[in-house]
C-alpha cells in the first residue's frame, strides 16, 4: 500500500479506499487544478485490487503469479459487469527474504522490487489457482498511473 499510496501521489492523483470491500481495495482518481486555485478530483478514476507476494517469478519478460481462483474471478467478473471503471491488479513482487523488503536510512526509504498492474477479464475454471503473466514491461509507476487515468478519461467521453 505505501508503494502504491507514493507512486499515485507523485503522478498527481488521489487514491481512497471503498467504505464496502467488493473486490476493490482503493480507486484512484485525477486531480486537476481548478480556475480559482483549488485541487479537485475528476470522474477519470480506475480500480485497484492490491496484493504482494514473494512467489511471483521472473520469466522471459513476465511477471509470472499463481493468483486464488476467487480472488482472480472477482477482478474478472468486476471487469465485464461493472461499467465504466476498470478494476487492475496491481501486484507487488517481493524479495524472498523479508529482511530485503525495506532499507532505510537518514537519507531514504528504499522498498525493493515493484509493483506491477494488469487487467483482468477472462473466468477461469480452475479450482484452485490461475497463473497470470504481466508484462514486466507493466510497471506500476507513475507514467503508468496517468496512462491508465487517460484511459479511464476517454471511457468517459
Amino acid at each position: 500500500m505505501a508503494y502504491v499510496t507514493a507512486v499515485v501521489a507523485r503522478a498527481g492523483a488521489v487514491m481512497y479506499k471503498p467504505d464496502s470491500d467488493y473486490g476493490v481495495d482503493y480507486m484512484v482518481s485525477e486531480v486537476v487544478n481548478t480556475e480559482n486555485g483549488n485541487y479537485v478530483a475528476t470522474s477519470a478514476t480506475f480500480a485497484c485490487q492490491l496484493k504482494a507476494t514473494i512467489t511471483s517469478q521472473l520469466e522471459d519478460g513476465y511477471v509470472v503469479y499463481d493468483m486464488k481462483v476467487e480472488a482472480y474471478n472477482k477482478l474478472a467478473n468486476y471487469n465485464t459487469r461493472a461499467g465504466l471503471v476498470v478494476n487492475y491488479l496491481v501486484l507487488m513482487h517481493m524479495p524472498r527474504e523479508s529482511q530485503q523488503w525495506l532499507c532505510l536510512t537518514e537519507e531514504q526509504l528504499l522498498l525493493k522490487n515493484c509493483c506491477y498492474w494488469c487487467k483482468i477479464t477472462e473466468l477461469s475454471n480452475n479450482r484452485e489457482r490461475q497463473r497470470i503473466r504481466i508484462p514486466r514491461t507493466q510497471v506500476f509507476n507513475p507514467e503508468a498511473v496517468v496512462a491508465l487515468l487517460e484511459r479511464a478519461r476517454q471511457n468517459y467521453r
